[in-house]
């Protein structure tokens, strides 16, 4: 029983881990840090202010504009996706997520908001494009995404959060308002968008898959080690004494 006890300990400990925070790597590529526990997960913060990684007009320009987002490992077959929004003034009217072009409706589920509230809670996912009437002014050029329709407050603190079986890439957005007292198009989207260098994390194409990667074996060495010998131990106590 003791043995069996350890067994259950080590194999626990394997797939439980630590929260831990972990860089989403290089801007432009996918995250090149594997995430070594369920729970760990991928972060970042981007803003409009000078350098912070959105290009933002009209009033949402030098800072009145913020994204964080994380992409944690939730499962097995799980990521789940938060994307927080702090906006000063001017309320937002929709947002684009930017999704890999085989990432359909089945592949996001489960949305929760949390601070205002959605008119289409399932989202529009289509090929997103500048030439949508005045529906995304200033947008650099097409995006294949999901698109929300805010119903409550645009301004605030609001976050977004869903679950998907596909692990995580950087993307594209793009988020609107009206016009400004000054009649431009409030409007705000990443930095490099225009020039494929994306800045958030979305669903990628790549499913998730259940094989545990080789740092899971390598945890889980002892549990199966303890195994074989309860499991030899067993048959030579059952072979008959002479």
């Amino acid at each position: 029983m003791r043995v069996l006890f350890a067994v259950l300990l080590v194999v626990s400990s394997a797939f439980a881990g630590n929260v831990q925070i972990t860089s989403a790597g290089q801007v432009g590529t996918a995250p090149n840090t594997p995430l070594a526990s369920i729970g760990d997960y991928y972060y970042g913060t981007l803003s409009s202010s000078p350098g912070g990684g959105i290009d933002g007009f009209g009033d949402w320009a030098n800072g009145a504009f913020s994204l964080s987002y994380k992409a944690i490992w939730y499962s097995a077959t799980q990521y789940k996706y938060e994307y927080t929004f702090t906006i000063d003034h001017k309320d937002m009217s929709h947002w684009i997520l930017g999704l890999s072009d085989n990432c359909t409706a089945d592949c996001i589920t489960g949305l929760t908001v949390t601070g205002t509230s959605v008119e289409n809670p399932n989202g529009e996912i289509k090929t997103h494009t500048p030439h949508d009437g005045n529906s995304n002014p200033g947008m650099p050029a097409d995006l294949y995404g999901i698109k929300w329709d805010i119903a409550g407050s645009g301004t605030g603190t609001f976050t977004f959060s869903f679950f998907s079986d596909r692990v995580p890439v950087f993307q594209n957005f793009y988020a609107k308002d009206g016009r400004g007292k000054f009649l431009q198009w409030t409007y705000a989207y990443n930095t490099g968008f225009a020039s494929g260098m994306s800045m958030l994390l979305a669903p990628d194409t790549k499913i998730m898959s259940v094989v545990p990667e080789p740092h899971v074996y390598v945890a889980l060495a002892p549990a199966l080690l303890a195994l074989a010998y309860v499991a030899r131990r067993r048959k030579l106590n059952q072979q008959p004494q002479n």
